[in-house]
């Protein structure tokens, strides 16, 4: 009995054996991919931070400028 399965991995063995690395390479490949995408969206939304905070900023500065904070506390718009 034991022959009878000797005989039969040594002539399916090698296809096990490359199913299992294949698919161990295609597993790698999809957990590349999906830390890829995910540092992509992290980046993508750091920018954006960055940008909104440029535009509060410039918006800020330009509201001091213009001098309106001074005119909303005294009433005189």
């Amino acid at each position: 009995m034991t022959a009878l399965l000797a005989a039969l991995w040594s002539r399916i063995g090698g296809w096990v054996v490359a199913i299992l690395a294949g698919g161990g390479a295609v597993l790698a490949l999809l957990a590349m991919g999906r830390r890829q995408g995910r540092a992509d969206v992290e980046r993508q939304a750091a920018q954006d931070s960055l940008e909104a905070k440029e535009r509060a900023d410039a918006a800020s500065a330009e509201y001091r400028a213009d001098g309106a904070a001074g005119r909303l506390r005294s009433g005189r718009f």
